[in-house]
């Protein structure tokens, strides 16, 4: 497996790369799953968006962002950002994602595992995680799964006015 250590500031540039290389097929799928007239509307940009979002996760929480790292290919395997909340003892798996090329070896779950560890040790008692319930996400909610999160179905629903 894939050592799994702090993101450092020169891992951005990565990340973003691996990021919207992760995510393109996903919103493919919204487009697919949501109508054109609707995506473009809901994701009018959606990869300047992302980029901002990845970015402000990286400048601001840079030390809850962990990836795991291909030494062999000196490559961004993947990554996880992860938050905590000391009032209610949670803890939360934010953004992540693995680079196309890497998924399917076990890279997004052993980032999850490693990253609930992180927040048994900041005291969090339990942990949730969001994702889609579009095909595009099939892969993500297996590895949830053999983290041991269980799916709790919510309906998210949107129409053209």
């Amino acid at each position: 497996m894939y050592p799994i250590r702090r993101f450092e500031p020169a891992d951005l540039e990565p990340l973003l790369a691996l990021s919207l290389a992760a995510f393109t097929p996903i919103h493919e799928s919204f487009e697919r799953e949501l109508g054109l007239e609707v995506f473009r509307l809901a994701y009018p940009d959606w990869r300047k968006s992302h980029e901002r979002y990845v970015r402000q996760i990286c400048n601001d929480d840079p030390e809850k962002i962990y990836v795991a790292w291909d030494e062999a290919a000196r490559a961004l395997a993947g990554y996880v950002h992860y938050t905590t909340n000391a009032e209610d003892r949670s803890g939360e798996i934010g953004l992540n994602a693995v680079d196309p090329t890497y998924q399917g070896r076990g890279v997004g779950t052993s980032l999850c595992h490693h990253v609930l560890g992180l927040m048994r040790e900041n005291g969090a008692l339990w942990a949730k995680v969001n994702t889609g319930g579009d095909p595009s996400h099939a892969s993500a909610v297996r590895a949830y799964e053999k983290c041991g999160f269980k799916v709790f179905p919510l309906a998210h629903m949107t129409r053209l006015l």
